[in-house]
C-alpha cells in the first residue's frame, strides 16, 4: 500500500468511529479512545508499485489480525484461492495457543501439489476445515450447479476477538495467493457490530455444511445492519424462474444502480472491476443509463467482454480505462471489484457509498457461485476508496510485454 493512503484511510476511520458514537460532537480524548475501541471500520489496499513490485498490504493485515486473536476466541475464514504460507502459519499458531478455528475453502485450492499453504493448514490439527465439493466440477460450498462449474469465491475472514476489539469481520477482493501482489485489491474490516458478524457466522455455518442452495440471496443471503449501515448480498441468486437467465429483476449489481435516478451536481459513479462480462448487460445498461443523466461514469477494468465494451465505449459522460501493464515478467492490474457513488441515491440527495466485495460483473457471479457483495455508507471509508481510485485511474494504462500499447 502507498502509505500516504493508508495513513489516510487509518486517520479517517478513527475519526468515523469517534464522530458515530459521540452524537456528531467530538469527544474529549478518554471518550474517544473508547469509542475507537467500541466499533469502526479500516479500508485495507493491496497497492503494486509501477517498478512491478509486490504488496501484500491485505495478507500483511490479515497476519496480525489472526496473531492478535487470544486463546478461547474463535476464527473464521471462507476463502477461494490460497497458496502462500504466511496466514497458514499464524493460524496454525494460533489454533496451538487455544484459538478455535475454522475455514471453508473452495475445493479447487487443494488440486496443487505445489500449493505449500494446504498442508500447513491439514498439520495445524484445526477445530474444522472443509474443502468443499473436493474432486467434482462444481467445488464452491453452498453453489453446486453451475455451468461449466460453481466455486466459493468468497474473500471473508471473522475474528470473535483480535487486538483488543470484538467481532470483526474483513471483507475483499484478495486472494492468498503470490500474484494477488501484483494487482490492486481492497477489503473492509468492520468491528464491534454483534449483528454483522451474527450474519456472517451463520453464513459461513452454512459453507461448513456444504447446504446447498442455488438461490441463497432469497432464502439467507440479504442483511442489513443498522449498527454499521453495511448490507450485504451474497450469491448464488437465481432469475425469477430458477434459472440462469440475464434478467433484470434479479441482477443484483443492477439493482443497487436502479436507484440512481436524478442528476446532482458532481455526481459520480467510479468503478474498478476485475472482469465485466456480456452475460451482465443489466448492469452495462444502468451504466449507460447513469452517464446518460450527466453523472460522470469512470470505469477502470482488466477484462471486459466485446459486448459490454462496444454498449459503454463513446458514451455521455462513460470514461474507459484498461489497466494492464506488462513489468518484467509481471502483470500488473486491478483485481479489486468495487463501486464508488457519490450523488442523488434512492429519493436522497448528497450521499457516498460504497459497493465492494468478491463479485465480479460476470453470469458466474451472479448465479453460479459463492459470492459477498456489500454496500457500505461511511463518508471516511468513501473517502478512502475515492483515493484508492485516484491512483488507479491515473496510473491506468494497457501495455503489452513489448512494451506497444493495446
Amino acid at each position: 500500500m502507498v502509505p500516504k493512503i493508508k495513513a489516510l484511510a487509518a486517520g479517517l476511520v478513527a475519526v468515523s468511529a469517534v464522530f458515530a458514537l459521540s452524537g456528531g460532537a467530538v469527544a474529549n480524548p478518554a471518550t474517544a479512545a473508547t469509542a475507537v475501541a467500541a466499533s469502526g471500520m479500516e479500508a485495507i489496499f493491496n497497492t503494486p508499485p509501477e517498478n512491478g513490485d509486490r504488496d501484500h498490504s491485505i495478507e500483511t493485515r490479515l497476519v496480525r489480525l489472526v496473531d492478535g486473536a487470544p486463546a478461547g476466541s474463535e476464527i473464521h475464514f471462507s476463502v477461494y484461492s490460497w497458496t502462500r504460507p504466511a496466514v497458514a502459519e499464524a493460524i496454525k499458531a494460533a489454533q496451538a495457543r487455544g484459538v478455535k478455528v475454522r475455514i471453508a475453502i473452495d475445493g479447487g485450492a487443494d488440486d496443487d501439489p505445489a500449493n505449500t499453504a494446504m498442508p500447513i493448514l491439514k498439520s495445524a490439527g484445526l477445530t474444522q476445515l472443509v474443502f468443499c465439493g473436493t474432486g467434482g466440477v462444481n467445488t464452491g460450498c453452498i453453489a453446486h450447479d453451475g455451468s461449466p462449474h460453481s466455486i466459493n469465491h468468497d474473500k471473508l475472514w471473522m475474528f470473535s476477538e483480535t487486538e483488543g476489539k470484538k467481532d470483526v469481520v474483513v471483507i475483499g477482493s484478495h486472494n492468498l495467493t503470490t500474484v494477488q501482489g501484483n494487482m490492486f485489491n481492497n477489503a473492509l474490516l468492520t468491528y464491534g457490530d454483534a449483528d454483522l458478524y451474527g450474519f456472517y457466522l451463520g453464513h459461513v455455518r452454512k459453507m461448513l455444511a456444504q447446504k446447498k442452495d442455488n438461490n441463497y440471496y432469497d432464502d439467507a443471503g440479504y442483511h442489513k445492519s443498522l449498527n454499521s449501515m453495511v448490507t450485504s448480498y451474497l450469491s448464488p441468486r437465481a432469475d425469477s424462474k430458477g434459472g440462469t437467465s440475464e434478467e433484470f429483476a434479479t441482477d443484483t449489481w443492477a439493482q443497487l444502480l436502479k436507484w440512481i435516478t436524478k442528476y446532482e451536481a458532481g455526481c459520480s459513479l467510479n468503478v474498478v472491476q476485475a472482469n465485466i462480462a456480456d452475460s451482465r448487460t443489466p448492469v452495462v445498461s444502468e451504466l449507460v443509463r447513469i452517464g446518460k443523466l450527466g453523472c460522470k461514469v469512470r470505469i477502470v477494468y482488466d477484462d471486459m467482454g466485446t459486448a459490454a465494451l462496444a454498449a459503454l465505449k463513446g458514451k455521455a459522460n462513460v470514461t474507459l480505462k484498461r489497466f494492464n501493464a506488462a513489468v518484467g515478467d509481471r502483470e500488473v492490474t486491478v483485481h479489486s471489484k468495487y463501486m464508488l457513488y457519490t450523488g442523488h441515491y434512492n429519493e436522497t440527495g448528497n450521499r457516498s457509498i460504497v459497493f465492494t466485495g468478491s463479485h465480479n460483473v460476470s453470469g458466474a457471479a451472479l448465479r453460479d457461485n459463492d459470492e459477498i457483495l456489500i454496500k457500505v455508507e461511511n463518508p471516511e471509508i468513501s473517502a478512502a476508496y475515492q483515493a484508492n481510485f485516484s491512483t488507479i485511474l491515473a496510473r491506468a494504462k494497457c501495455v503489452t510485454s513489448t512494451g506497444a500499447t493495446c
